[in-house]
């Protein structure tokens, strides 16, 4: 059973992937995880997150740098080195790509 915080992020990817809640070739449990890393990281409600959401443009975006896009960059790399993943950390724009670019695909 989902607690309300797993049904909100539900809700919310529903709206945001509206042809298909979740893409299919990504696994629903690690596009939560991702989509919840992001939204605690740059201390946005997931609600709000869209998948288009640009980093350091729409979202985390300060005067001059932000400390969460610096923290959400090293949790990227770790996550790319423990997965053995070669990924070009300053091409993940949008929480679109970071998601893309994490979450298991279905085999």
């Amino acid at each position: 059973m989902l607690d309300a915080r797993a049904i909100q992020i539900e809700k919310q990817l529903r709206l945001a992937f509206p042809s298909n809640p979740v893409p299919t070739e990504h696994r629903r449990e690690d596009v939560r995880v991702l989509w919840n890393e992001i939204a605690d990281t740059l201390r946005v409600p997931a609600s709000k997150l869209r998948p288009s959401d640009r980093f350091g443009t729409d979202i985390g975006a300060y005067f001059i740098t932000s400390e969460e896009l610096d923290v959400l960059g090293d949790l990227a790399a770790r996550r790319a080195t423990q997965r053995d993943m070669k990924i070009d950390i300053t091409a993940l724009a949008t929480v679109d790509d970071y998601v893309k670019a994490f979450a298991a695909r279905n085999a």
